[in-house]
């Protein structure tokens, strides 16, 4: 096939691999959340905190029912990984490691957030309950201790 056709038919693909891109990022995320919720969920049981107290978790049902009405299969969850893994955005699971691993330093007290805290506080609260104490950042190569408590999906 001639060069200048291949590039055409690149050129045309791309906008459908971006739509199909954003909807794996956008599936992904609502399992990321749904993942978040119930470690969250659990971590607050065992507190013995109230789940029903903190707002955020509404986002578990919210994402659960939006997946539900995508369709969203083993088969497709099993896609989207594939098609991530191709995609992985180079830094993104470090970044969130990061600001994980600061915002988990808020709780190493033994405190938790407000009701009304953000997922990624409540996410970060979690870990701590789960795996101690936050695992110190090293401006060279991330956070040390990979792998203590901090699963992303």
């Amino acid at each position: 096939m001639p060069r200048s056709l291949e590039a055409r038919i690149e050129r045309l693909a791309r906008p459908l691999h971006r739509r199909d891109l954003a909807a794996v990022w956008h599936r992904r995320t609502l399992r990321a959340r749904l993942k978040v919720c119930t470690l969250v969920r659990a971590a607050a049981a065992e507190a013995g905190l109230d789940p029903a107290g903190i707002s955020v978790l509404r986002l578990e049902a919210e994402a659960l029912a939006e997946l539900a009405a995508l369709g969203d299969t083993p088969a497709l969850r099993a896609a989207d990984e594939a098609l991530a893994a191709v995609e992985r955005r180079a830094g993104d699971a470090d970044e969130l490691a990061g600001r994980l691993a600061r915002l988990a330093r808020c709780y190493a007290d033994g405190s938790h957030p407000p009701a009304s805290g953000s997922l990624a506080s409540w996410h970060a609260w979690a870990l701590v309950r789960e795996s101690g104490p936050p695992p110190t950042p090293s401006p060279s190569r991330g956070i040390e201790g990979e792998g203590v408590g901090m699963q992303f999906p």
